[in-house]
């Protein structure tokens, strides 16, 4: 019903898990009051807990995913929640 407006998350990069779980439980929120979140912004690291966040309301979810690359490396510089993971996180799960 509108634009809820944006979600303050650290950005700083080295706090992952803490902007991971802000994301998670702000949209598990939304779709608990049966909204319909439409996500932008961002890069490939907010994937991840916006997919943990979805699919237990939509257990037949499915991604259509474009890239030049499919974001399943494991780490990426030790970080499991890179921009570079995410894929290999939702398969994970």
């Amino acid at each position: 019903k509108g634009d809820l407006g944006d979600l303050v998350l650290n950005d700083t990069g080295e706090d992952r898990q803490e902007d991971s779980v802000r994301i998670t439980t702000a949209l598990a929120r939304l779709t608990a009051n049966n909204a319909r979140p439409l996500c932008f912004g961002g890069d490939h690291s907010v994937t991840f807990p916006i997919i943990r966040a979805l699919a237990p309301k939509y257990p037949g979810l499915h991604i259509l995913h474009f890239d030049a690359h499919p974001d399943m490396y494991d780490k990426l510089l030790g970080n499991e929640l890179s921009h570079a993971s995410p894929f290999a996180r939702i398969l994970e799960t």
